[in-house]
């Protein structure tokens, strides 16, 4: 096993100062294990962006029909900011691994992977807001609830990029003269990153754990007695936890696989979580604007839920949850959806 001790350097290397090189006596792994976890990284960067490509190209339609015609909406923007930006991730990931410089600077590397790490939890924010406006609209915009899940989201994600900003800290780019020229960048994590790691993935689900509650309780109380509404809330709450059940498990997934066959650290890894947190977010908001565009349902409630997570105040005792986000029909001109007219 290599072991850097200091500054090792071709010649070509005294004009890049280094000052983000492995500590002294910092276990470097074998050749063999380093080139091993990039062929293990480019399989699953290829399968991870094979699968955006597709679902993005599966769901173009749908994104053509519903969301590019409908008013501009805080869950429209959330839903357009999240899709794209996650190419944008891909690109910057893929930057960090292909790099090759024969005169090398850690430098370049440490600046690849912030840009890639930003840009990945910005996505990610990005894909879980879709979450947090759901819960806010099935609420009926209650202030009380919009400060609970501020505070939340706050909380959630300065926790991520405070524990992320201390990973990248601490990472090192070693230079192994005749090797890292031809291997690229990789970066090797100090034995307290896999903690870091361990607590980043583990907020993923306890935050999703709370808002699948807050959604199950919201949808309890609200329409647990309206016959009418079961169909449509049996889709909002079985997506939630879906999508819950999936974002779970992929954290729990990338825990075991960082900690158990990366010794180097893989930012693959955070791009694949935000790309599964992307999908299904942005399905999430499709399927709702599908099943809406079907129809409305009758509810005994003052506040009307639209297709794209607003709420507004109705005056009659008998209240319709409208899904319309493509065009602006009066509420009266509107049949009432049944189960039977949402089966293909």
């Amino acid at each position: 096993m290599f072991l850097y001790r200091g500054v090792q350097s071709s010649p070509h290397q005294a004009a890049f100062p280094d000052t983000h090189m492995a500590t002294p006596g910092l276990p470097i792994p074998p050749l063999d294990v380093i080139l091993a976890q990039e062929r293990n990284a480019q399989y699953v960067q290829a399968f991870i962006g094979s699968l955006l490509v597709v679902d993005y190209l599966q769901t173009l339609p749908a994104e053509i029909r519903y969301i590019w015609p409908s008013p501009w909406s805080t869950p429209k923007i959330l839903f357009l900011l999240a899709r794209y930006s996650a190419f944008l991730n891909a690109i910057l990931v893929i930057a960090f691994r292909v790099t090759r410089q024969e005169e090398f600077s850690s430098e370049v590397c440490f600046a690849l992977v912030g840009l890639a790490v930003v840009s990945v939890f910005l996505t990610l924010a990005f894909a879980e807001a879709i979450l947090f406006v759901r819960v806010y609209a099935l609420s009926g915009r209650s202030k009380v609830m919009l400060g609970y899940l501020i505070f939340q989201f706050t909380a959630v994600h300065t926790t991520q990029f405070a524990l992320m900003g201390r990973l990248i800290s601490n990472l090192r780019y070693p230079f192994i003269p005749g090797t890292t020229e031809h291997v690229g960048c990789f970066a090797l994590p100090a034995p307290q990153n896999r903690n870091l790691i361990a607590g980043v993935y583990a907020s993923f689900v306890l935050s999703g754990i709370v808002l699948v509650i807050i959604n199950a309780r919201l949808c309890y109380l609200k329409f647990s007695r309206d016959a009418q509404a079961t169909s449509l809330v049996t889709h909002f709450m079985r997506d939630g936890a879906l999508y819950f059940v999936a974002i779970a498990n992929s954290a729990v997934l990338n825990v075991v696989i960082s900690v158990k066959f990366f010794q180097t650290f893989s930012l693959v890894l955070c791009e694949a979580q935000s790309i599964i947190h992307v999908i299904l977010a942005c399905r999430l908001v499709l399927h709702l604007r599908i099943i809406g565009a079907r129809g409305t349902i009758q509810l005994g409630s003052r506040k009307v839920l639209t297709g794209d997570g607003h709420t507004v105040n109705r005056t009659t005792i008998v209240d319709q949850i409208q899904f319309s986000p493509r065009t602006d029909i009066p509420l009266t001109e509107i049949s009432t959806w049944n189960k039977s007219e949402a089966e293909p």
